[in-house]
């Protein structure tokens, strides 16, 4: 019968072999088991909806998943050809879901629309990296997927960034909120549209001031390929970097699809404020039909603007379109001057005593709202638009200077 020592002799012979055995299959799962993830950063296309390129998260299980048998996570998917998206969109109304699909499937999408796709690999310790991977898988279930989209605060980069920063422990919104940016969201526009001239002109005119004041690097990193910048050189406090270098997966072969100089918004609209001014000051309409004409389609042109822009501050959620400061220079109501329009071209050689310091009020808003634009910058915006205003209001003040008013 084996004494007390040879039993505690074997009992620590086993305990000795068996703690290997059990340390290197327990540290192959930990290993096998830490996910792989990438930010991945999609370069602008032509179409107008890829203007300011995209992003989305790719997952691999683990370090053994091939590159491209990841699991893409992207969140920003619609229904672009339902009847009622654009209503819905300009409203601050249309549901966006996220989704998953095989990144090999997804980057030939990418590859044939000739689109720049880079990935940085995100640096966070495995146990985050599990965490971050089961919050991402819970993100594109039916029940949490959908939320509804805004240009620049819930898209497909806020998406991800907020769970980067959360994961993080705050730290892109610290470092980010004390950063001011000066250029505003329109300048945005103005180069992402660059190439899409109906949706050029309509962010220079109907966007209200929202879009032109400063904000911080946190807010504008709503925008791709400002995350992108940002996020490559962001760092922990002790040095270490959130995300490792670039990888280039795929890169676009025509040149850039968005940057190009805008010379035709300036030129034509350069082109209306020298005509109106010059029609005001050297050639008046001499004929009283002309003149009425003239009025009657002036009439129908800012009233309907005023009414479009009064409409679309009520009517959207959306921030950015509201508080237009065009509404200061054309007002619903401006649609009155169909009236004395009218009579003039029945004949009527006078206007009503109302109808000359109506449009010099009109004229003196319009002057005072581009003065203050220069000076307050609560009260800045695109300029040329206002000038258009106010030349045509000082061309209808030219329509009815020499026409008399009842006695």
């Amino acid at each position: 019968q084996p004494t007390q020592g040879t039993m505690l002799t074997l009992f620590s012979l086993i305990a000795l072999l068996a703690t290997p055995a059990a340390a290197v299959p327990n540290s192959k799962v930990t290993q096998q088991s830490t996910p792989i993830i990438d930010v991945v950063m999609v370069g602008a296309g032509k179409s107008f909806y890829t203007a300011f390129g995209h992003t989305a998260l790719l997952i691999r299980p683990n370090a053994r998943t091939p590159l491209m048998k990841g699991q893409l996570y992207n969140f920003g998917v619609t229904a672009l050809g339902d009847s009622d998206f654009l209503l819905n969109f300009l409203g601050g109304r249309a549901i966006f879901w996220g989704n998953i699909r095989p990144y090999a499937k997804q980057i030939k999408r990418w590859q044939r629309e000739d689109r720049t796709i880079t990935r940085y690999r995100l640096l966070v310790a495995p146990v985050k990296a599990r965490k971050l991977y089961a919050r991402f898988q819970s993100m594109v279930k039916p029940e949490n997927r959908e939320f509804v989209y805004d240009l620049f605060r819930r898209n497909c980069v806020t998406k991800v960034r907020d769970v980067i920063n959360e994961f993080t422990d705050g730290l892109l919104h610290k470092t980010w909120s004390r950063e001011i940016v000066r250029q505003g969201t329109r300048q945005l526009a103005k180069i992402g549209y660059s190439d899409h001239p109906a949706i050029y002109f309509a962010f220079q005119w109907f966007p209200g001031r929202a879009m032109d004041a400063a904000n911080t690097a946190w807010f504008r990193s709503g925008e791709p390929s400002f995350f992108e910048e940002k996020l490559k050189t962001l760092s922990y406090p002790d040095g270490r970097r959130v995300v490792g270098p670039p990888v280039i997966d795929s890169r676009r072969q025509a040149p850039p699809a968005v940057g190009n100089p805008i010379h035709w918004f300036p030129i034509s609209h350069g082109i209306l404020i020298a005509l109106l001014l010059g029609l005001a000051i050297f050639a008046r309409p001499q004929g009283p039909r002309l003149r009425a004409l003239c009025l009657g389609l002036g009439a129908l042109l800012v009233g309907g603007l005023g009414s479009l822009l009064a409409g679309i501050h009520f009517w959207t959620d959306w921030i950015d379109l509201k508080a237009n400061l065009l509404m200061l220079t054309a007002w619903p109501v401006d649609l009155i001057l169909l009236l004395p329009a009218m009579a003039m071209l029945r004949g009527r050689p006078t206007v009503s005593a109302w109808v000359k310091p109506y449009i010099r009020a009109h004229v003196v808003l319009g002057a005072l709202l581009i003065i203050a634009g220069l000076m307050v910058t609560a009260l800045d915006g695109p300029l040329v638009p206002r000038l258009v205003l106010l030349s045509g209001w000082l061309f209808a003040s030219s329509l009815v200077s020499k026409t008399g008013t009842p006695a």
